[in-house]
């Protein structure tokens, strides 16, 4: 079976629109896309030292919480695509059918909520950790220099949210470029 590409000048109203994410919304993108994994080499080392063999089970006990991000997320984007919530506004979002099915239940409210729970503790066990000034080779004070860099990262996200909510296209952030009537491109096998 052939797939073809449509030619460049075929113009069609589906997808994302033509010029709708200047630079810096592509940047957010592309940086958003890498942290994963640059997250889990520059940590890969760490883990290592710090619980030895037993470091594929503790990347396997993380994998968890992230199964149940996903249950989450394909659940949002199947009721509204697009829809780039957390896990604890799934459960919100969805209150009013968590009752109508068991699945509905597990994969809509119990899950999300599971996800949402160990997410916030492993951020507070992290941040707790990190605020120690021997946490790391670098104090600021009495501060721990990675605390100092995480909330910091954290601290310049909103001001550049909101620099591309102020002079990015405002199409976006109405929800013009993506829209429920958007063909989905890739297929949903679960």
């Amino acid at each position: 079976m052939a797939i073809t590409e449509p030619s460049a000048h075929v113009k069609s109203d589906k997808g994302l629109q033509a010029n709708s994410l200047g630079l810096v919304g592509n940047i957010v993108i592309g940086l958003a896309s890498v942290a994963p994994a640059y997250s889990l080499a520059a940590t890969l080392g760490f883990v290592v030292v710090a619980v030895g063999e037993k470091a594929p089970s503790m990347f396997a006990l993380a994998f968890i919480p992230m199964l149940l991000v996903a249950f989450a997320y394909r659940e949002l984007s199947r009721d509204t695509p697009d829809c780039g919530t957390t896990l604890y506004a799934c459960v919100w979002y969805f209150r009013g059918s968590l009752f109508e099915s068991a699945r509905n239940l597990f994969m809509r409210g119990i899950f999300p909520l599971l996800g949402a729970l160990a997410m916030t503790w492993a951020f507070v066990r992290s941040a707790v950790d990190m605020i120690k000034p021997d946490y790391g080779y670098t104090a600021y004070g009495s501060i721990g220099g990675v605390f100092v860099v995480g909330v910091g990262m954290l601290a310049l996200g909103v001001p550049l949210m909101l620099l591309c909510f102020a002079f990015g296209t405002k199409r976006f952030f109405r929800g013009e470029t993506l829209t429920p009537e958007t063909e989905v491109k890739v297929p949903d096998i679960f």
